[in-house]
């Protein structure tokens, strides 16, 4: 009998170990990949010079008068019969060599007027940007130009004037999810050290203006659920928005 307790309790002791060691090697790897998505070691790109003009006879249907549009939205019927999302994403990728040619303000209205855009689907903006940079050439190559924290911040500041003002409620959740994005590349490594003093500043009052607008959108039964709380007590971002 003492035998046979002796075994169950060293049983129990293994297989107690084996799991701490398990939760050990999960919570490991969750540190070093967040570890890795904290550290800012992207080779940035200048912006291109050229016209995006010329590529117009080549994709005459992402370019017209000068300026790259989706050829579909999201009551497309194209897209509303695709048969899955790798499908709809397909449809809506930007072209690389569009992309490669593009000015960092016009990959940013890119990505704010991706059809697919709805960062509700996502616990993070970290995933969020993660998933669309995977499917979309435009979110891809923002993040990789130099001037996109100036670009979004311009962005931001001009958006922040104009919210009130919105009354359309597709527009007004699409507006604020372009914000979140802009406030995210903002706040990244590469876009806060480019700040002033003044320019921080005024980022802290858009950051309370936008949460106000979220509890006002939530409170309207709005499809956004990123918490901007989450976003901005982000363990890099805390000092600086305190």
């Amino acid at each position: 009998m003492k035998r046979s307790l002796f075994v169950m309790i060293t049983v129990a002791a293994i297989c107690c170990f084996a799991g701490c060691a398990q939760k050990a090697e999960h919570k490991t790897v969750k540190e070093e990949k967040a570890a890795s998505t904290t550290s800012d070691t992207t080779q940035y790109k200048s912006e291109p010079k050229g016209d995006i003009d010329v590529l117009k006879k080549s994709y005459p249907d992402w370019i017209k008068n000068g300026e790259v549009n989706y050829p579909y939205t999201l009551k497309s019927q194209e897209l509303k019969e695709a048969k899955s999302y790798n499908e709809r994403t397909k449809l809506v990728n930007v072209p690389q060599e569009i992309t490669e040619s593009c000015s960092t303000a016009e990959l940013l209205h890119l990505i704010e007027e991706y059809p697919l855009l709805d960062l509700s689907l996502y616990d993070t903006m970290d995933i969020a940007v993660e998933n669309y940079r995977n499917v979309n050439t435009a979110f891809d190559e923002f993040f990789q130009r130099e001037n996109g924290p100036k670009e979004a911040l311009n962005a931001l500041q001009q958006n922040a004037k104009n919210l009130s003002a919105i009354k359309d409620p597709e527009v007004y959740k699409r507006t604020l999810d372009g914000m979140q994005l802009e406030l995210y590349v903002v706040l990244s490594a590469h876009g806060y050290e480019s700040l002033g003093a003044k320019q921080a500043a005024n980022v802290k009052q858009i950051v309370t203006q936008m949460k106000d607008a979220i509890e006002q959108d939530q409170a309207n039964a709005s499809t956004t659920k990123i918490d901007i709380d989450k976003l901005i007590t982000d363990k890099r971002w805390t000092k600086e928005l305190s």
